[in-house]
Protein backbone atom coordinates (compact mmCIF):
# COMPACT_ATOMS: atom_id res chain seq x y z
CA UNK A 1 0.00 0.00 0.00
CA UNK A 2 1.49 3.32 -0.99
CA UNK A 3 0.60 6.52 0.78
CA UNK A 4 1.20 9.92 -0.76
CA UNK A 5 0.84 13.18 1.05
CA UNK A 6 -0.44 16.28 -0.66
CA UNK A 7 -1.92 19.50 0.70
CA UNK A 8 -5.67 19.46 1.19
CA UNK A 9 -7.97 21.26 -1.22
CA UNK A 10 -8.34 24.87 -0.31
CA UNK A 11 -11.79 25.66 0.98
CA UNK A 12 -10.75 28.68 2.95
CA UNK A 13 -8.43 26.25 4.62
CA UNK A 14 -5.94 29.06 5.17
CA UNK A 15 -8.28 30.89 7.53
CA UNK A 16 -9.32 27.66 9.22
CA UNK A 17 -5.75 26.47 9.75
CA UNK A 18 -4.81 29.91 11.11
CA UNK A 19 -7.60 29.59 13.67
CA UNK A 20 -6.53 26.04 14.55
CA UNK A 21 -2.90 27.17 14.81
CA UNK A 22 -3.94 29.89 17.24
CA UNK A 23 -5.95 27.33 19.23
CA UNK A 24 -3.11 24.83 19.65
CA UNK A 25 -0.32 27.42 19.89
CA UNK A 26 1.70 26.49 16.79
CA UNK A 27 1.29 26.18 13.03
CA UNK A 28 -0.81 23.29 11.73
CA UNK A 29 -1.79 22.19 8.24
CA UNK A 30 -4.35 19.98 6.57
CA UNK A 31 -2.96 16.89 4.88
CA UNK A 32 -4.88 14.65 2.52
CA UNK A 33 -3.63 11.08 2.33
CA UNK A 34 -4.47 9.02 -0.75
CA UNK A 35 -5.04 5.39 0.16
CA UNK A 36 -6.39 2.42 -1.74
CA UNK A 37 -9.65 2.72 0.22
CA UNK A 38 -10.02 6.40 -0.66
CA UNK A 39 -8.61 9.67 0.54
CA UNK A 40 -8.62 10.85 4.14
CA UNK A 41 -7.78 14.24 5.55
CA UNK A 42 -6.05 14.90 8.83
CA UNK A 43 -4.46 17.78 10.67
CA UNK A 44 -0.75 17.76 11.46
CA UNK A 45 1.75 20.22 12.93
CA UNK A 46 3.91 22.01 10.37
CA UNK A 47 6.98 21.31 12.52
CA UNK A 48 7.43 17.53 12.65
CA UNK A 49 9.21 17.71 16.03
CA UNK A 50 5.98 18.92 17.63
CA UNK A 51 4.36 15.54 16.94
CA UNK A 52 6.16 14.25 20.03
CA UNK A 53 4.57 16.97 22.19
CA UNK A 54 1.92 16.19 24.81
CA UNK A 55 -0.97 17.68 22.82
CA UNK A 56 -0.27 15.57 19.72
CA UNK A 57 0.51 12.43 21.69
CA UNK A 58 -2.84 12.76 23.48
CA UNK A 59 -4.61 13.54 20.20
CA UNK A 60 -3.16 10.51 18.42
CA UNK A 61 -3.81 8.21 21.39
CA UNK A 62 -7.38 9.41 21.77
CA UNK A 63 -10.22 7.03 20.85
CA UNK A 64 -11.77 9.84 18.81
CA UNK A 65 -11.20 9.97 15.04
CA UNK A 66 -7.96 11.56 13.85
CA UNK A 67 -8.74 11.39 10.12
CA UNK A 68 -11.83 12.36 8.15
CA UNK A 69 -13.16 11.93 4.64
CA UNK A 70 -13.26 15.62 3.71
CA UNK A 71 -11.18 18.65 4.67
CA UNK A 72 -14.30 20.33 6.07
CA UNK A 73 -14.92 17.40 8.41
CA UNK A 74 -11.24 17.42 9.40
CA UNK A 75 -11.36 21.10 10.33
CA UNK A 76 -14.51 20.79 12.39
CA UNK A 77 -13.54 17.50 14.03
CA UNK A 78 -10.01 18.57 14.89
CA UNK A 79 -11.22 21.92 16.23
CA UNK A 80 -13.57 20.20 18.68
CA UNK A 81 -10.92 17.73 19.85
CA UNK A 82 -8.16 20.35 20.06
CA UNK A 83 -10.35 22.72 22.05
CA UNK A 84 -11.05 20.00 24.61
CA UNK A 85 -7.39 18.91 24.78
CA UNK A 86 -6.09 22.46 25.18
CA UNK A 87 -8.68 23.23 27.86
CA UNK A 88 -7.76 20.03 29.73
CA UNK A 89 -4.02 20.75 29.56
CA UNK A 90 -4.54 24.31 30.79
CA UNK A 91 -6.80 23.08 33.58
CA UNK A 92 -4.23 20.47 34.63
CA UNK A 93 -1.43 23.00 34.67
CA UNK A 94 -3.37 25.58 36.67
CA UNK A 95 -4.46 23.26 39.49
CA UNK A 96 -2.15 22.54 42.36
CA UNK A 97 -3.00 19.03 43.60
CA UNK A 98 -1.33 19.60 46.98
CA UNK A 99 -3.44 22.70 47.64
CA UNK A 100 -6.56 20.87 46.47
CA UNK A 101 -5.83 17.99 48.88
CA UNK A 102 -5.34 20.44 51.74
CA UNK A 103 -8.60 22.20 50.87
CA UNK A 104 -10.59 18.95 50.63
CA UNK A 105 -9.14 17.46 53.82
CA UNK A 106 -9.22 20.62 55.95
CA UNK A 107 -12.48 19.53 57.57
CA UNK A 108 -11.19 16.07 58.45
CA UNK A 109 -10.63 12.62 56.96
CA UNK A 110 -12.61 11.69 53.86
CA UNK A 111 -13.22 8.40 52.06
CA UNK A 112 -10.64 7.99 49.30
CA UNK A 113 -13.22 7.20 46.60
CA UNK A 114 -15.22 10.34 47.38
CA UNK A 115 -12.07 12.47 47.57
CA UNK A 116 -10.61 11.17 44.32
CA UNK A 117 -13.95 11.65 42.55
CA UNK A 118 -14.15 15.29 43.63
CA UNK A 119 -10.52 15.86 42.62
CA UNK A 120 -11.21 14.25 39.23
CA UNK A 121 -14.18 16.58 38.75
CA UNK A 122 -11.78 19.47 39.41
CA UNK A 123 -9.41 18.13 36.75
CA UNK A 124 -6.82 16.34 38.91
CA UNK A 125 -6.12 12.77 37.90
CA UNK A 126 -5.83 9.91 40.40
CA UNK A 127 -2.10 9.61 39.68
CA UNK A 128 -1.44 13.32 40.28
CA UNK A 129 -3.46 13.19 43.50
CA UNK A 130 -1.56 10.10 44.65
CA UNK A 131 1.84 11.68 43.97
CA UNK A 132 0.81 14.88 45.76
CA UNK A 133 -0.50 12.85 48.72
CA UNK A 134 2.85 11.10 49.05
CA UNK A 135 4.72 14.42 48.86
CA UNK A 136 2.73 16.01 51.68
CA UNK A 137 2.44 12.87 53.78
CA UNK A 138 -1.28 12.19 53.60
CA UNK A 139 -2.24 9.47 56.08
CA UNK A 140 -4.20 6.61 54.56
CA UNK A 141 -5.98 4.18 56.82
CA UNK A 142 -8.72 1.62 56.54
CA UNK A 143 -11.92 2.34 58.48
CA UNK A 144 -12.53 -1.16 59.80
CA UNK A 145 -12.55 -4.41 57.92
CA UNK A 146 -15.48 -3.50 55.66
CA UNK A 147 -15.07 0.26 55.82
CA UNK A 148 -13.61 2.53 53.15
CA UNK A 149 -10.05 3.80 52.92
CA UNK A 150 -9.79 7.23 54.52
CA UNK A 151 -7.33 9.96 53.62
CA UNK A 152 -6.42 12.62 56.16
CA UNK A 153 -3.90 15.39 56.63
CA UNK A 154 -0.86 14.22 58.60
CA UNK A 155 -1.42 16.68 61.47
CA UNK A 156 -4.77 15.12 62.38
CA UNK A 157 -3.24 11.71 62.81
CA UNK A 158 -0.06 12.64 64.59
CA UNK A 159 0.46 10.31 67.52
CA UNK A 160 -0.63 12.03 70.76
CA UNK A 161 1.98 12.26 73.46
CA UNK A 162 1.68 9.49 76.01
CA UNK A 163 1.10 10.26 79.67
CA UNK A 164 4.74 9.49 80.45
CA UNK A 165 5.93 11.91 77.77
CA UNK A 166 3.61 14.58 79.17
CA UNK A 167 4.84 14.01 82.72
CA UNK A 168 8.47 14.16 81.63
CA UNK A 169 7.91 17.32 79.60
CA UNK A 170 6.13 18.88 82.59
CA UNK A 171 9.09 18.00 84.87
CA UNK A 172 11.50 19.51 82.37
CA UNK A 173 9.41 22.69 82.17
CA UNK A 174 9.27 22.97 85.98
CA UNK A 175 13.03 22.43 86.26
CA UNK A 176 13.61 25.14 83.68
CA UNK A 177 11.30 27.51 85.55
CA UNK A 178 13.01 26.91 88.89
CA UNK A 179 16.40 27.35 87.22
CA UNK A 180 15.31 30.74 85.91
CA UNK A 181 13.86 31.68 89.30
CA UNK A 182 17.17 30.86 91.03
CA UNK A 183 19.01 33.06 88.54
CA UNK A 184 16.61 35.97 89.26
CA UNK A 185 17.16 35.73 93.02
CA UNK A 186 20.94 35.60 92.75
Amino acid sequence: MTTTNRPARTLDADKATEALSALVGHAVRLVTLERSTGSITTVAPVDRDLRRGPLWATYLASPLPTAWQTPEQALVGFAAIAKALVAASLRDQSLDPEKALHDHLATGPRPATELLASLAAAGISKDRADRAARRIGIVRRKAGMAGPWLWALPIEHSKPASLIDRAESTKAEKAAETGTNKEKTA
